[in-house]
């Protein structure tokens, strides 16, 4: 299993700060990864060596924060979200686990399909409502 670590994209300096904090108390390893690395495979940015680099992203910033963890147990991974918000950090919507599947995606590749999920999650929920109300 890979050490815990957390992949963090387009995260504010002071949120930054309070994250830092707490993965430090649990020693979780954290890396801020600039908008250059966001070509860069998951599985490289996590610490893998059988990964290979890819050119630098120019493009656009990432118009929302993503986060993705790294060998988190699924206990320890509820222990981090919550105390996120024991913390008061606030929350961040695009969030993932690295698997063996995506770790040969990217960070754009990720946040594409983490948006596209959501989007899918959001219209079977308001389906859902509004059968309820019929």
């Amino acid at each position: 299993m890979q050490k815990e670590s957390v992949l963090l994209y387009r995260i504010n300096e002071e949120k930054i700060r309070q994250i830092k904090m707490l993965l430090l108390r649990m020693k979780v390893k954290i890396k801020v990864v600039e908008k250059k690395d966001y070509l860069q495979p998951l599985g490289l940015l996590a610490g893998g060596k059988e990964f290979t680099k890819a050119e630098e992203y120019a493009g656009e910033e990432l118009t929302e924060e993503m986060m993705v963890m790294v060998g988190f147990s699924n206990q320890r991974m509820n222990e981090l979200l919550m105390a996120f918000r024991k913390m008061g950090i606030e929350r961040i919507s695009l969030k993932a686990v690295l698997t063996p599947t995506n770790q040969h995606w990217n960070g754009l590749d990720l946040f594409h399909e983490l948006r596209k999920e959501r989007s899918q999650i959001e219209y079977a929920m308001a389906k859902r409502k509004e059968q309820e109300n019929n």
